[in-house]
């Protein structure tokens, strides 16, 4: 069979064909990419199918990618493709879109006892009894201009794919048809857990460079809900005026047949609107656990440095939090589709039951002529879609359609992951903490709009085990950035960190961490102290007796009851998850700011002191110079340099006004 082949090289091209394939009820799609040197698919070619003509998208021509953007997120226009998982990511890294409604021929072939996990080639051998080339598969896609073979492979693809969907979607019953659309939900959910695992292993810096503000919108985001209901208006609009022309057409035939087929538009309506009511339950659920995952996703960005330094921490958000959310919204979206699968079906059945109805009793009506007959059962069967997607359409608005726009951009973003992050937790292989070195360590910032490069460095400090090391300077001289080097959050660009002597090492990098907790000047304050597990120190609420914050929060099954406190009590909250972390080495940036002078005194000579009689070492970013006799080493920072002071007992005033 001849394929007749059309190159689309433009943005004009593209937006023109787009609007055509919006009419279209259903379109083949399939990718070629390239995926040998880097962490994600290079998008290579795109390939459009109808069964007879196939177009080829080339993607290093394409700079305006919204008309396609709009196809994908059509949910008028079914998508054919075939295990599509690498597929979908190339899509979302030019589009920003995935596609919805998707058909998968690899799942429909499984449905249909056709075979498991079958693929493309031997699919197409099956089923159409055509042998596909295979020499191409391999090939360098990103060569211009591409082979003659290479064009009709990619062309072969397309047209097969969509030949494949004519075949396999009339043996799907509606039950199977329901499920295959299903996968698709599950198709979702997996690229959610994905991108949340990818902002987990994200380098440090990159995420704060990209700012939670843009990061969270990106993984989930309810404008979409918006779009689909902009696609819906114009269908609707359509189909009701098809379905009144159609009322009155029967009018004009007969008021018995207008009376019977009232009834039975009245009868499906009310179906569905029952099965509305019943789906909106699960949908309701969805939405609920949409906001449960807005909420554990702000976590993921705001506490990026706390759960790189806590390992049990990232599991659990990960492994409970996220993948709970997202199965949870999975499964009621699932239920919800499942049960407007069957009012539809119902439907259909009532619309071939009235007019069997109609003709086996037609001698009810001895005056009616067989043309008026014939009228209103091909009018019924006219009326049948319109008014169906009419009817349907009203539950598909309020449904929360989940499309990600932007996650191309995300995912570029974070395309390279810290190399050795774990996820799960181990033990520990770096136990004690007896020394602490940076030798030689240096860090730039690049230059940005408005402002030069920042140098930090060299720096070269010694900590021991029990001190005290207060890091003072003016704001912006870089005692955070150091501090981020001396947590391994950033990568020095020359130098090294020492524990007892040996170099920290990318391998264990992450066992270093564990030896640290933290509170930042922009920390994130988790409601459960000890990485979600509910059993707590007896004496735990001791610690909000003495930081005057037990009239305000306690701590039940496990979680603190409330994080809802004004910023000083947050940052006591925030020490209080500290204590009971139980690491070795303790990080406290500029603490003290946010608290009255009496918490502030207490926590200068107070607690810091015990602190230190219990073996831990503190360090400590601080304006507050009339409490820098507390410390053992004063590290004043100017302009990226350090100067390192030993301090002496009698080297500052002790004498501090209560």
């Amino acid at each position: 069979m001849a394929i007749d082949i059309h190159w689309i090289r433009d943005d004009d091209s593209l937006a023109r064909h787009c609007a055509e394939w919006q009419l279209l009820p259903f379109v083949a799609l399939d990718t070629e990419f390239m995926r040998v040197d880097t962490f994600y698919p290079i998008a290579a070619l795109l390939q459009i199918g109808d069964g007879q003509s196939a177009w080829l998208i080339d993607p290093l021509l394409i700079n305006d990618w919204q008309p396609l953007s709009a196809l994908l997120e059509n949910p008028d226009v079914i998508k054919v493709v075939h295990a599509c998982s690498e597929d979908l990511e190339v899509l979302l890294r030019l589009t920003g879109s995935l596609p919805v409604p998707l058909f998968d021929t690899q799942l429909a072939a499984a449905y249909l006892n056709l075979g498991f996990s079958m693929g493309y080639s031997r699919l197409v051998q099956e089923v159409l009894n055509i042998d596909l080339p295979k020499g191409e598969t391999r090939s360098d896609w990103l060569q211009r201009p591409l082979s003659e073979t290479q064009i009709s492979y990619a062309a072969e693809d397309a047209v097969h794919l969509a030949e494949l969907f004519a075949i396999l979607r009339p043996r799907l019953s509606d039950d199977k048809y329901a499920w295959l659309l299903d996968d698709g939900a599950e198709l979702v959910a997996n690229l959610r857990r994905e991108l949340a695992a990818k902002v987990l292993v994200a380098p440090i810096e990159q995420l704060e460079r990209y700012r939670s503000h843009r990061l969270i919108p990106v993984l989930l985001n309810d404008v979409n809900t918006i779009s689909t209901f902009a696609l819906s208006v114009a269908p609707m609009v359509i189909s009701f005026t098809v379905t009144l022309g159609c009322l009155t057409y029967l009018a004009l035939l007969s008021w018995q047949i207008l009376a019977l087929t009232v009834l039975t538009v009245v009868l499906g309506t009310g179906a569905q609107y029952l099965a509305h009511a019943y789906g909106m339950r699960s949908i309701l659920a969805a939405r609920n656990s949409e906001d449960e995952l807005q909420k554990h996703y702000q976590a993921l960005s705001a506490g990026a440095k706390e759960l790189r330094i806590q390992r049990k921490r990232r599991q659990h958000m990960l492994d409970e939090k996220i993948h709970g959310a997202t199965e949870h919204i999975c499964r009621s979206n699932i239920r919800a589709a499942n049960i407007f699968v069957s009012a539809e079906t119902f439907g259909s059945m009532l619309f071939f039951a009235v007019i069997g109805i109609a003709i086996a009793f037609q001698a009810m009506w001895p005056t009616t002529e067989k043309t008026v007959l014939g009228g209103f059962v091909l009018v019924m069967l006219y009326m049948k879609g319109p008014l169906e997607r009419l009817i349907t359409a009203l539950p598909g608005i309020s449904r929360a359609q989940i499309a990600m726009r932007r996650i191309a951009e995300l995912s570029w973003k974070f395309s390279n992951p810290e190399p050795h992050l774990l996820v799960s937790d181990r033990p520990n292989s770096l136990a004690n903490m007896q020394t602490l070195e940076l030798h030689n360590l240096r860090y730039d910032y690049p230059p940005v709009e408005g402002s030069d490069a920042f140098h930090l460095g060299p720096v070269d400090l010694s900590i021991k085990q029990g001190d005290i090391v207060f890091i003072v300077g003016e704001n912006g001289c870089g005692k955070t950035t150091l501090i981020k080097l001396l947590l391994g959050l950033y990568t020095p660009q020359q130098g090294e960190i020492r524990l007892n002597g040996q170099t920290v090492t990318p391998e264990n990098l992450d066992d270093y961490r564990q030896l640290f907790t933290t509170i930042f000047a922009d920390y994130y304050l988790f409601d459960e102290p000890l990485q979600g597990q509910a059993a707590l120190p007896q004496d735990a609420g001791k610690y909000l007796e003495r930081l005057d914050i037990a009239h305000k929060v306690s701590i039940k099954d496990g979680a603190f009851t409330t994080t809802d406190l004004s910023a000083g009590q947050r940052k006591r909250l925030a020490l209080i998850n500290a204590w009971l972390d139980e690491r070795q080495v303790l990080v406290f940036d500029e603490w003290a700011a946010d608290q009255d002078p009496a918490f502030r005194r207490m926590f200068y000579t107070e607690l810091l002191p015990e602190l230190k009689q219990q073996g831990k070492t503190i360090i400590v970013i601080s304006h507050d110079d009339r409490y820098f006799y507390i410390a053992d080493q004063l590290v004043r920072m100017q302009t990226g340099q350090i100067q390192v002071e030993q301090v002496q007992n009698d080297t500052y005033d002790k004498t501090i006004p209560a």
